[in-house]
């Protein structure tokens, strides 16, 4: 940046631009405009753990494992809510007295 400021002053002296102030901001502007940077841009990254690709597919496993318990935590809850639901309507169809004690019930809300 200060070669930038340098060389800019210096053309400015010699085309005699008398109200050239070369700020910070102008600079970064120039930079900006121009496509320069302070920093190099580089093709070399950061290498892997030798171990990465044994990570990644634990914790695939993990997730997908995870998931599976999770599905069938569910399956097993809809499965028993099935299951009442059919002793509730096995019950109100054996007994035609018992449905209209349920129908009587006032809730309140």
């Amino acid at each position: 940046m200060k070669t930038i400021f340098i060389e800019a002053r210096r053309l400015a002296t010699e085309m005699s631009i008398t109200d050239f102030a070369g700020t910070t901001s102008w600079c970064e502007r120039f930079m900006r405009r121009n496509g320069l940077c302070m920093h190099t841009k580089t093709t070399i990254v950061q290498k892997l753990p030798c171990e990465y690709e044994r990570k990644i597919i634990e914790f695939h496993k993990y997730v997908i494992k995870w998931e599976e318990a999770v599905f069938w935590d569910r399956t097993i809850f809809w499965v028993s809510m099935m299951e009442n639901l059919l002793r509730l309507l096995i019950l109100v169809r054996n007994n035609p007295a018992f449905f209209q004690q349920i129908t009587k019930i006032k809730i309140h809300s």
